[in-house]
């Protein structure tokens, strides 16, 4: 699982596609598909059961965005999927599942976290524009006379 900061990039996912020998071999040609769903964060939002109803006191996950990819595997059994923000600059949640046809599914819960903010008067740890000064005009005491 990968976790980034708002304003981050995440690292391609890759999967690898194999066969059921002993020890398994990388397959290539596979068509993997890639489906990709950008949410805002629930927090992980518990969801209590009893019997065939659900309930909870958490709304419904609110869906922003959502794609579907494939990528064939190359000769080592691999193919990849690079997950995107979509250019939100927000906390965020990417769920993403990839399968291969006669195989399972992976899924993937990428958490996408707010900019910590530090306490008044500390640092954020970013170059600020400088501000401006204007020259300060000195005076000469000696020529200054009270009236």
């Amino acid at each position: 699982m990968q976790t980034i900061q708002v304003g981050q990039s995440f690292q391609p996912i890759t999967v690898r596609v194999t066969n059921s020998a002993t020890p398994p071999n990388p397959v290539a040609g596979v068509p993997v598909s890639f489906q990709s769903m950008t949410f805002l964060p629930d927090s992980d939002a518990p969801v209590e059961t009893s019997g065939d109803s659900g309930s909870s006191q958490h709304p419904m996950k609110v869906l922003l965005n959502s794609s579907q990819t494939t990528a064939v595997t190359d000769t080592n059994g691999l193919a990849a999927f690079q997950p995107s923000t979509g250019g939100l600059l927000r906390p965020l949640e990417i769920e993403l599942i990839s399968g291969a046809p006669g195989g399972g599914l992976l899924e993937y819960e990428l958490p996408v976290l707010p900019v910590p903010t530090p306490p008044t008067g500390q640092s954020t740890g970013r170059a600020r524009v400088p501000v401006r000064l204007r020259p300060m005009v000195r005076r000469n005491p000696s020529v200054l006379r009270a009236r």
